[in-house]
Parts: structure tokens; sequence; C-alpha cells
């Protein structure tokens, strides 16, 4: 995979030997890789084992219409910004 990290790719091994994923939130939490790194695993397919569609994984990992309580969903920091109400001016109907 471009851009992945020798090292990464050896913990995933390690870790597999010790016991199977059970889901990519177990994948996730024990192989603590950056952002990047599952970004580019679930692009190239390499996750689909987990949920079947590389799309679907995709957006699990990118934390999109996730279950806040999943490991991979936005974390507090990363919570959208509070904006002003609009305008009439600004709104849309």
């Amino acid at each position: 995979v471009k851009g992945f990290r020798q090292e990464d790719g050896r913990r995933i091994e390690q870790l597999r030997r010790n016991a199977v994923f059970k889901s990519l939130d177990d994948f996730a939490v024990r192989v603590k890789l950056e952002r990047a790194a599952m970004e580019r695993l679930a692009k190239c397919g390499a996750l689909e084992c987990f949920d079947g569609k590389r799309l679907d994984v995709l957006c699990d990992v990118l934390g999109i219409d996730r279950d806040p309580e999943s490991k991979l969903a936005l974390q507090e920091s990363e919570v959208a910004m509070d904006f002003p109400t609009l305008s009439a001016f600004e709104a849309i109907d």
C-alpha cells in the first residue's frame, strides 16, 4: 500500500498472531494507527473483511454516520463548531 509504513504492517501482523481482529473497532483500538494510515487501508480494500464494502469501511474509518460510542467516531475535540443562526436573508427555504 503506497504510503503505508512497514512498521505499521509488522505491528498488524504481530497483533493478528496474538488474536484475531473481531471488528473494525477492535482493529483500530489494538493497532492504534494514525487516521491517514487507516484511510489508506480502507481505500485499498484491506479492511473489507470487517464490513464487506470498501465505501462502508471508509465511511466507518472517517467517522461518517457512526454510532457515537464507536472508537472510530469523531472525538469530542473534533465536534463541529457552533455557528450563529442564519438571518432571514441567509436562510434558504
